[in-house]
C-alpha cells in the first residue's frame, strides 16, 4: 500500500507539471520561436536495447498557419559518429508531442541525443541533450 501511495503521488506530481506546461502554452505567454521544450528517454521494458521517447516540440503566439518540415533524432556515440535513427513529419500549430522507440545497436554506445527541425529544406533549430536514461526522467530545456 505505501508503494502504491508513492507511485501515485509521483504520477500526480507528473501530471501537475505536465499541466503547468500545457497552460503556459495555451495561455500565450511562451517564447513564439520554434523550440525543443521537452525529451523524455526511459527503456523500453520489453525489449533489450530499446528505448521510448517522448519529444515535445513548440511555437508560440503570432502563428497564422502550421509549420511543416521533418524532425530527425540521431544519436552520437562516443567514436563520434552520429546515426539518424527517426524522420518525423513536422505539422505543428502550437505543440506537437512526438512518440516513438529508439532501437541501438550494439556496437553504439549513445552519449547524446540530438533533435533536428528542418522547415522547407532548411535547418530551423537543432538541440543536442546529454544521453540519460531514468525512471521518468525529463530531459528540459
Amino acid at each position: 500500500m505505501q508503494q502504491q501511495l508513492v507511485e501515485l503521488q509521483n504520477k500526480v506530481i507528473t501530471i501537475n507539471k505536465e499541466l503547468v506546461f500545457y497552460q503556459s502554452i495555451t495561455q500565450g505567454n511562451t517564447s513564439s520561436k520554434l523550440q525543443v521544450r521537452e525529451l523524455q528517454l526511459r527503456a523500453d521494458e520489453h525489449t533489450v536495447d530499446s528505448y521510448r521517447y517522448r519529444l515535445v516540440i513548440t511555437q508560440g503566439q503570432k502563428i497564422s498557419k502550421a509549420l511543416t518540415g521533418t524532425v530527425n533524432i540521431s544519436i552520437n556515440s562516443n567514436n563520434n559518429k552520429s546515426v539518424t535513427l527517426k524522420e518525423h513529419v513536422l505539422n505543428l500549430r502550437h505543440v506537437q508531442v512526438i512518440e516513438g522507440q529508439l532501437k541501438i545497436a550494439d556496437n553504439i554506445e549513445p552519449e547524446t541525443i540530438t533533435v533536428s527541425i528542418k522547415q522547407q529544406k532548411k535547418s530551423a533549430i537543432s538541440q543536442t541533450f546529454d544521453w540519460q536514461i531514468e525512471e521518468n526522467n525529463h530531459l528540459m530545456r
